[in-house]
């Protein structure tokens, strides 16, 4: 975001790219909630079968992998190198090229977005 100070209501212009990819994060959050719900119901009310644990699973799993690509393509703001699919415990902030730190990363909210 620019340093210029926005009048109170004001909202900055999202470019289209960003906008395709905050879709595809309420997608995936939305499958791995609706998945997550009807499991849960399933348990407490005892209609909850070996299928229906089998497809709400499947759906999360799904959620999961589709969270881990969206997050392995986020780009270094120093050098622009991707994050990508290793699994970083120690460091996951980091960025292996050149050191720098990522942003704090909130699913299609780290991305810079345009103001004009």
């Amino acid at each position: 975001m620019s340093g210029k100070p926005q009048r109170k209501g004001s909202v900055p212009r999202v470019r289209e790219d960003a906008a395709r990819y905050q879709k595809w994060v309420s997608r995936v959050y939305g499958l791995a909630a609706f998945c997550l719900l009807i499991l849960a119901l399933g348990e407490a009310f005892g209609f909850a079968s070996a299928l229906l644990r089998t497809v709400t699973m499947v759906g999360i799993v799904l959620a999961g992998t589709a969270a881990w690509v969206m997050q392995a393509k986020r780009i270094c703001p120093n050098c622009g190198e991707l994050y990508g699919y290793a699994i970083r415990i120690v460091n996951a902030k980091i960025c292996r090229k050149c050191g720098a730190d990522f942003p704090k990363w909130r699913p299609g909210m780290d991305e810079e977005q345009d103001t004009q």
